[in-house]
C-alpha cells in the first residue's frame, strides 16, 4: 500500500471518529434536555408554557410566558407563597385586592392597568391574566410583595421558586463529575460538573461510594452523580430581596386613657357633661357610640355632632368615634364581603369622621360569624389606609384570644390598625354556669400576654370594666345581675357589708347570706383598677380603655391617672 493511500485511510478514519463523537454528543444533549429537566417523559411543555420547580421539585402546574412576562397560577401563589391576597368572591367581576400600609391594590384579569388607591397604574404587561379558566399572576409583581426568590432559565423554559427555604443545604463536587441520565454508569452523560460546583441533594440510591444520588443543579437541571464525586455538605443563607414595608401607624404622643361614652340617639349627646365629670383632667380620649351600620350596602346611621367634638377638644379629649352594628338588623357579612359595599362603608365612615372633626375611629364588631372573619380583617386593612390618608387613628376592639375568636385574626389586624383594644372582661358573664369575677387579674394577664404575642405592646390597650356582677345562689339555682361600680357600692353599704381583699383575683370580695340567698360579689372598684393599671404600666402597654363613662365611682379616674402617664 503506497504512502498516499495510507494517509487517505487514516484521514477517513479520523473523520469517521469525529463524526461518531459529534453524533454521540448530539444524542446525549438531546437526551439531556428530555431527562434532566423533566421528572417524567410525560411532562411536555406546550408553546408558551414554563416548567415550575418549587424549591427542588418539579410541580404538575405550569407557568405561562406571555410577551416578556412570566405568570404562575394564582391558586399556587396564594396557597404557598403569599396568603394575603383577598378574593372578592361575591362580586360578578373577579377582582383581587392586596393591601399595603399606604396602598390598596385592585387587580382585574386581562386589564392593561390596575388600581392603586384611586389611581390607575399601567404596567408593561397585565399583572393578572385569565387562561384555561384559571387566574395567573405576574411573577415580578408577586415577588415585589412576597418574601420569595425566583430564577428563570431557557432551553427548556423553567422557573425555580424559593419561598420556604432560606438556609440551603448543598454539596460541592469534589472533582470533575459526570452527571448521568439514570442512576447507572451505563446511562448517558448529560453534562460535566466542574470541581466545586454546587448541587442540591434530592434523594439517594444506596450508600456505597459508587452508588448514586439524585441532584438538582443551581439552574434547575436534574440528574444522578456517584457518591464518590460528592464533597462536603455546606449551608448557605440566601435571603430574598423583599423588604417588609414600613407601617403607617398613627399613635398618641402619650399613653391612651380612653373612656367609652354610650349614646343611643342624638338626645343622648346631652349626657356629655355628666359622663365626663369624673374623667376631666385624667381621660385623654373619649369614644362616643355614634355610628352604626344602617343597611347591607355600606350605609351608616350617625349621631355625631361637630359641636360635641369641639367641646371634647376644648376639654382636652381626642375623639375616636365608636362604630358598631345593630344585631339582627343588618348583615355584617353582606357589608364586609363585597368590594362594592365595603368601599361605600369605608368612605362613609371616613367622611363622617372628617365632617365632624373627629380624631379617629373605634371599630366594635362583636359576635361576627367565623365565615365573616376574613372579610372583617380585609375591612380593617382597607379602612386603615383610608383613615391614615386623613390622619385618623384606627383602633379595633377585640375579645380575648381563644379558639372561639380565632377568625378575628388579631395578628393580621395588628399589622394595619394603630391600636388593638383587648376587652379583658366578661370572664364570667350573664349566662355563666358558675359564679366568678368579671375580670380577675389572672384573666387579664393571660389575655394581654396572648395579645402581646401578635401585637406590639405599646399598641395594646387594656380593657377595664366599670361594672361587676352580683351572684345569687338560692335552692341550688344560680342567678346574677350586672351592677355598675356606683350601684355595687350603694348595695354593699345598704346591706352593711365589708369588703375582704382576695389576693388571687386582686379584687375586694363580698359574701353574705340575705335570708336564704347566698350573695357573692367580686368587686370592680378603685382597688381592682389600681392592680390592672399597674399591670398595664409594667407590661409597657399603650394604655387603657374603660367601659363605660358614668358607671364609675369618683375615685377611679384619679387612680387611672396616677398610674397611666
Amino acid at each position: 500500500m503506497n504512502k498516499q493511500l495510507r494517509i487517505k485511510i487514516i484521514i477517513g478514519a479520523v473523520l469517521l471518529a469525529v463524526c461518531g463523537v459529534a453524533l454521540l454528543l448530539m444524542a446525549l444533549k438531546k437526551k439531556s434536555n428530555e431527562n434532566l429537566t423533566l421528572e417524567t417523559v410525560e411532562y411536555e411543555l406546550q408553546e408558551g408554557e414554563v416548567m415550575l420547580i418549587l424549591e427542588n421539585e418539579v410541580d404538575s402546574d405550569r407557568a405561562l410566558k406571555r410577551g416578556e412576562s412570566i405568570y404562575i397560577p394564582y391558586t399556587l401563589a396564594k396557597e404557598k407563597i403569599n396568603g394575603d391576597f383577598y378574593d372578592d368572591e361575591d362580586e360578578d367581576d373577579v377582582t383581587l385586592t392586596y393591601v399595603l400600609p399606604k396602598e390598596i391594590i385592585r387587580l382585574t384579569p386581562d386589564q392593561p392597568y390596575y388600581m392603586s388607591n384611586d389611581t390607575r397604574i399601567t404596567p408593561v404587561d397585565p399583572i393578572l391574566i385569565e387562561e384555561y379558566g384559571e387566574l395567573y399572576i405576574e411573577i415580578n409583581f408577586l415577588a415585589s410583595v412576597s418574601d420569595m426568590r425566583y430564577e428563570y432559565y431557557e432551553d427548556p423554559d423553567r422557573l425555580i421558586l424559593h419561598y420556604e427555604w432560606k438556609d440551603f443545604l448543598y454539596y460541592e463536587m469534589a472533582d470533575k463529575t459526570p452527571v448521568h441520565v439514570e442512576p447507572d454508569v451505563s446511562s448517558g452523560i448529560s453534562m460535566m460538573l466542574s470541581k466545586g460546583s454546587k448541587v442540591y441533594y434530592i434523594g439517594g440510591y444506596g450508600n456505597r461510594k459508587d452508588d448514586f444520588i439524585k441532584i438538582m443543579t443551581e439552574n434547575g437541571l436534574f440528574g444522578f452523580v456517584q457518591r464518590k464525586h460528592v464533597g462536603a455538605s455546606q449551608h448557605e443563607y440566601q435571603a430574598s430581596s423583599y423588604v417588609e414595608p414600613e407601617p403607617a401607624f398613627i399613635l398618641n404622643d402619650e399613653k391612651v386613657k380612653l373612656g367609652w361614652w354610650y349614646v343611643a340617639s342624638t338626645v343622648g349627646n346631652a349626657t356629655y357633661s355628666e359622663c365626663i365629670r369624673n374623667a376631666k383632667g385624667s381621660m385623654n380620649v373619649i369614644s362616643p357610640t355614634w355610628i352604626s351600620l344602617a343597611d347591607n350596602n355600606g350605609a351608616i346611621r350617625s349621631f355625631a355632632e361637630s359641636r360635641y367634638v369641639q367641646r371634647a377638644h376644648a376639654d382636652g379629649f381626642k375623639v375616636w368615634i365608636l362604630v358598631d352594628f345593630p344585631d339582627g338588623v343588618v348583615s355584617p357579612h353582606q357589608n364586609l364581603s363585597r368590594n362594592s359595599a365595603r368601599d361605600v362603608l369605608i368612605k362613609n365612615l371616613v367622611d363622617e369622621a372628617v365632617r365632624v372633626g373627629a380624631d379617629g375611629l373605634n371599630i366594635d364588631f362583636e359576635a361576627l360569624s367565623e365565615q365573616t372573619g376574613v372579610h372583617f380583617v380585609q375591612f380593617i386593612k382597607e379602612l386603615s389606609v383610608r383613615c391614615h390618608e386623613k390622619g385618623l387613628v384606627l383602633s379595633v376592639d377585640n375579645l380575648v384570644i381563644s379558639k372561639r375568636t380565632a377568625h378575628y385574626d388579631i395578628e393580621s389586624q395588628a399589622k394595619f390598625a394603630d391600636y388593638i383594644v383587648m376587652m379583658t372582661y366578661d370572664e364570667h358573664y350573664a349566662s355563666s354556669k358558675e359564679a366568678g369575677s368579671v375580670a380577675s387579674i389572672g384573666f387579664v394577664r393571660d389575655s394581654i400576654t396572648a395579645a402581646a404575642e401578635v401585637c406590639d405592646r405599646e399598641r395594646i390597650l387594656m380593657g377595664i370594666p366599670f361594672y361587676t356582677r352580683r351572684w345569687m345562689l338560692e335552692g341550688g339555682a344560680l342567678t346574677n345581675e350586672a351592677l355598675t361600680m356606683i350601684q355595687m357600692e350603694d348595695f354593699i353599704d345598704k346591706k352593711k357589708q365589708s369588703k375582704i381583699f382576695d389576693a388571687t383575683t386582686c379584687q375586694n370580695y363580698v359574701e353574705f347570706m340575705d335570708g336564704v340567698t347566698l350573695n357573692r360579689i367580686w368587686c370592680e372598684d378603685a382597688t381592682s383598677v389600681a392592680y390592672k393599671c399597674a399591670d398595664a404600666v409594667s407590661g409597657q402597654l399603650g394604655g387603657v380603655a374603660c367601659w363605660r363613662l358614668g358607671q364609675e365611682t369618683d375615685d377611679v379616674w384619679t387612680i387611672i391617672n396616677t398610674y397611666i402617664k
